[in-house]
């Protein structure tokens, strides 16, 4: 079935076998209508209900990526390197404007439902166009940092209540196309009619492995278990205990 299945073949698929994270970028600038053509495009991505509940912030000021960078950590020198840089935010407030126009409570704004669809619309449209840059040569690494410090990261964007920064996405010319980086094993991630675990613990232990080979390749030191040990690293103590906060601050109130 592998051996079938690698027959099928296009344009997309072998993108997105061949994409990697660029944090690397030459100094050239990025055309405005080459950003405006490929986040028309990524705006064609599926939306629940159509609602569309985001908005796009971009970004080219240096001054304001430094700023992004600071709120993000101090780390992702991209994102001041990158001449472009694109906040995606869940953003609720057409479909608030549409159902106070015409006299209709918004009675889902504040449910966990509204968030996650708002979120999911947001990081699909994101994708979409870090994939629809990558079509046309440029280079793109996302930025989840951006929710290390959601509130300023906000005030910075002018965001506006009720918004907030699911991710950032650098784009420019990549320095050099960065190596594709393993996945885990098919087996162990699709499950056919049924989930089924049973090979996890071989699947991941491969997985293990495999990526070490890979890490090692390029250079950069690591252990036997080097996925197993980055998800101990970054996951054994909870990421931005604040978040939930930091969101009801925004005006994110969860029922």
């Amino acid at each position: 079935m592998p051996d079938a299945a690698e027959k099928i073949d296009s344009s997309l698929i072998r993108q997105l076998h061949d994409r990697g994270s660029v944090r690397e970028y030459r100094a050239d600038p990025v055309p405005d209508e080459m950003i405006t053509a490929v986040l028309n495009a990524a705006c064609r991505a599926p939306s629940s209900c159509n609602q569309e509940s985001y908005s796009i912030v971009v970004v080219r000021d240096i001054e304001a990526r430094r700023k992004i960078r600071q709120a993000c950590g101090g780390g992702q020198p991209q994102i001041e390197q990158a001449p472009v840089f694109i906040a995606f935010c869940a953003d609720t407030r057409r479909v608030a404007h549409a159902c106070a126009k015409y006299g209709q409570p918004f009675d889902a704004e504040h449910t966990l439902e509204m968030f996650l669809v708002s979120s999911i619309d947001t990081a699909l449209v994101g994708m979409c166009a870090s994939l629809a840059a990558e079509s046309v040569g440029l280079g793109t690494v996302m930025i989840g940092a951006i929710r290390n410090d959601v509130i300023t990261a906000s005030k910075i964007l002018g965001l506006p209540p009720k918004v907030y920064p699911v991710f950032g996405l650098c784009v420019g010319w990549p320095v050099e196309a960065p190596p594709c980086k393993p996945r885990h094993p098919l087996d162990i991630v699709v499950h056919r009619e049924r989930y089924d675990g049973t090979g996890m613990e071989g699947g991941v232990a491969d997985y293990d492995r495999t990526l070490a080979a890979h890490y090692r390749s390029r250079g950069m030191p690591t252990v036997d278990h080097s996925w197993s040990q980055h998800m101990i690293d970054r996951f054994s103590e909870p990421p931005r205990p604040d978040l939930r906060a930091e969101l009801k601050e925004l005006g994110f109130e969860f029922r």
